[in-house]
Parts: C-alpha cells; sequence; structure tokens
C-alpha cells in the first residue's frame, strides 16, 4: 500500500517544531528584530498603563502582596544580612568613604518651618518640668552641706541643727546677728566641705543621664504623662498632615541629594560584582517562584482582578503590530518557503 503523503500544513508544522528548526529560529528573530525597531510610544499607551495600575492597586491586592511577599521578604532580607554581616561600608567602593563623610560633614539639616509651632510648647513644659525639678532635687540632696541636702557622714539630729538650725537662730536673734551668723557658718565649710561639693558634683554629672531617664520614664507612665504625650502627639499629626507636600520637599532640599545622586553609578557597579547582591537576587526570585511559579499567568491576573482587562488591551496591541509585522516583505518571504516545504 503506498505510503500516503504528508499534508502541507503537517510538513510545516514539524519543521517548525523540530528541536533544532533554522526557519522557526528566524520567524523568532524577524518578530523580535520587529518589536525592537518599533517607538516605545507605540507599544506603551499612557492610559492604557494608567487604568491597569490603578486596577491593580486596590486595598485587597495591596495587602496581599505585603501579606505574601512584603514581610517575608523583609524577613528574607534580614536574616540574609544578619548571615552575611556586611555594614554599610560594604556597600560602598573603598574610596568612597571619604566622599560620603565630605557630603555629610557640609550637608545642611532640615530646617523644618512647616513643624514650627506644630505642638504647644506649654505642654512640653508640663511634661519635662516635673523630671527636671526632681533630677535636679536628686542632686540638692546629695550636697555636703547641712540641713539642704546633708553630709551623709552625720547623724538625722546633726544635720537638722545644721544650716538651717544656725539660720533660724541668728533671725531670732534679730537682723544684724543674721549676717553674721551666716558668715560665720559659710566661712566654716572650709575647704573639706568644698572637696565634697566638687565629689558630689562630679558624682552627679555621672549618672543624671541615667536619672533623668529614669524620672522621664516614671513621668511618661503617669497618667498625667500619658494624656500630655497623646496631646502633643495629636497636635504633631494634625499638623503633618495639613502640611503641603512641596513645603517638605522644598525642606528636603537643603541636603545635598544631587552629590549623593551622583554617587549612584559607581556604588550600582561595585555592588554588581558582590556574591552577597546575587544570592540575595537568587534567594528573592527564588521565594517569589516558590509562591507563585506554579500558578498561571492567567490566573494570577485574574485572582488581582486584571484578566478581563489586560486580555482586551494586549489583543488590541498585538492585532495592531502583527498586522503590521505580517505585512512585512520578511514576513511573506519566511512564508513562502513554509509553504514550498
Amino acid at each position: 500500500m503506498a505510503k500516503k503523503e504528508e499534508s502541507q500544513s503537517r510538513r510545516i508544522t514539524k519543521a517548525l517544531t523540530a528541536a533544532r528548526s533554522a526557519k522557526r529560529r528566524r520567524g523568532v528573530e524577524m518578530a523580535v528584530e520587529y518589536v525592537l525597531a518599533q517607538p516605545v510610544n507605540s507599544l506603551v499607551d499612557v492610559e492604557t498603563v494608567r487604568d491597569v495600575l490603578l486596577a491593580a492597586i486596590t486595598e485587597v491586592n495591596t495587602q496581599h502582596f505585603i501579606d505574601t511577599h512584603g514581610w517575608p521578604g523583609n524577613d528574607r532580607v534580614h536574616a540574609h544580612l544578619k548571615q552575611t554581616g556586611e555594614s554599610l561600608s560594604d556597600l560602598l567602593p573603598a574610596d568612597f568613604v571619604d566622599r560620603v563623610e565630605e557630603i555629610v560633614r557640609r550637608s545642611k539639616p532640615p530646617k523644618a518651618a512647616w513643624a514650627k509651632d506644630a505642638v504647644d510648647p506649654t505642654l512640653v513644659r508640663t511634661l519635662i518640668a516635673p523630671v527636671v525639678q526632681q533630677t535636679l532635687t536628686s542632686f540638692v540632696q546629695r550636697l555636703p552641706i547641712p540641713g539642704l541636702g546633708g553630709d551623709a557622714t552625720q547623724p538625722d539630729a546633726k544635720r537638722s541643727r545644721g544650716l538651717g538650725g544656725a539660720l533660724r537662730k541668728g533671725m531670732s536673734s534679730g537682723a544684724g546677728r543674721l549676717a553674721g551668723a551666716g558668715a560665720n557658718l559659710l566661712g566654716g565649710l572650709g575647704a573639706e566641705i568644698e572637696k565634697k561639693l566638687q565629689g558630689a558634683t562630679r558624682e552627679f554629672s555621672q549618672t543624671a543621664s541615667s536619672e533623668f531617664r529614669s524620672h522621664l520614664r516614671e513621668r511618661l507612665r503617669s497618667d498625667e504623662g500619658r494624656d500630655l504625650v497623646r496631646r502633643i502627639r495629636d497636635q504633631a499629626l494634625e499638623r503633618l498632615m495639613a502640611t503641603p507636600l512641596h513645603e517638605m520637599m522644598e525642606d528636603m532640599q537643603r541636603v545635598p541629594l544631587k552629590d549623593y545622586v551622583d554617587l549612584a553609578p559607581a556604588v550600582i557597579e561595585h555592588n554588581r560584582g558582590r556574591d552577597e547582591l546575587s544570592a540575595l537576587i537568587d534567594m528573592e526570585l527564588s521565594a517569589w517562584l516558590d509562591v507563585e511559579g506554579e500558578r498561571e499567568l492567567r490566573v494570577l491576573l485574574d485572582d488581582a482582578g486584571l484578566l478581563e482587562a489586560v486580555t482586551a488591551d494586549l489583543t488590541r496591541i498585538a492585532d495592531k503590530h502583527t498586522r503590521a509585522f505580517f505585512g512585512t516583505p520578511e514576513f511573506e518571504s519566511w512564508v513562502e518557503e513554509l509553504l514550498a516545504l
């Protein structure tokens, strides 16, 4: 029985699906070359891109991205950096550290003029004043002056008869004798008391910050302190929300942003060759594919509510360009070669 001759369509299909197909490769190359030769504005439609983006950034989609990729990605990057032990200086070329330091030295911090009077200063004073008072009281109590803070080495009864007792006695004897009593007492302080004063001052200077923080924590935990903090926070937030964004941008322009941006090309080139960056990119791409890799693109778009719009837009754009592509002499010649099989 004579062997049935293959149809032309079958011969074309076999030629295009072979493991090595020069004709298929030529067809692909023609299509790629055609796309690359098109002006970008013929491939990107502003209204289409805008509509797709606005349709994509819904609350549900944004929350899904944060939960599925945002926080897990943050945790992965943190673990990666903890493992590698990288510092900020590792991200810079060796000779860039001095350049960054020089930029920082001549940088002017933002004035934050938009935040002026954002908070009632009375609230801040009311919050902080008791803390300062407690801290200063603690200092005074350490002073080795009998009757004021008191010399801790003296008995209570004896300390009570110190400065306060002498002054009370002077007052009972008349104004004239008061001056004399005060002068005699202060003159008797002598070098030993002065030494103790210096010691107490030195000791307090070493512990003042920790005492201030301790008193401040107590203040912030109190009912009044929490209420004051809430009122301060509410006032600051109200001002922040009402501030025009252009004022914030103008404020940030005091920072020499251009100088930092000028460093970017060399910094990127430096990091492009680092194994740590390659490992991080591999890790993130693999993690994304572990979550989404097995899902069809159709399903991803459908879950995001974009399938219908994207399908319609891609079909319209593809139809426009395939029509032009199919009309090229190169495509016509390629089809003739296929029909000759």
